[in-house]
């Protein structure tokens, strides 16, 4: 601790610069800190997002099923729609929700629903 003496009233001053050195043991704590504080933040968003899919799961489904009755589709096309929608819930049940979005969207896009 160059530099600190405990006769002058601005040894904090004198502290503080010392401790602000790029080697100092602080900074690197505090850098430490800092990654495990984002990281931590960027896992909660992440997991914060599963569940936003997965609900969403249910209501594309209801969509198709609820215009899935009065489409004007040939056989093939209502076939794949079924099919896609069968797939879709098949994934969400799995927990593969990114998957079923994706099904589920094809399916709403034969039907021309959004």
């Amino acid at each position: 601790m160059r530099g600190v003496t405990a006769n002058l009233p601005n040894w904090s001053v004198t502290l503080c610069a010392q401790v602000e050195t790029a080697t100092s043991p602080l900074l690197i704590l505090g850098d430490i800190v800092m990654i495990r504080t984002a990281t931590l933040i960027a896992t909660t968003i992440m997991l914060l997002a599963g569940p936003a899919f997965a609900s969403s799961c249910p209501k594309h489904m209801a969509d198709i099923d609820a215009a899935l009755p009065s489409a004007q589709l040939s056989a093939a096309d209502k076939s794949k729609v079924m099919e896609l929608r069968k797939q879709g819930e098949d994934q969400h049940k799995a927990g593969d929700h990114a998957s079923s979005v994706k099904s589920l969207g094809e399916a709403k896009q034969i039907l021309g629903i959004k």
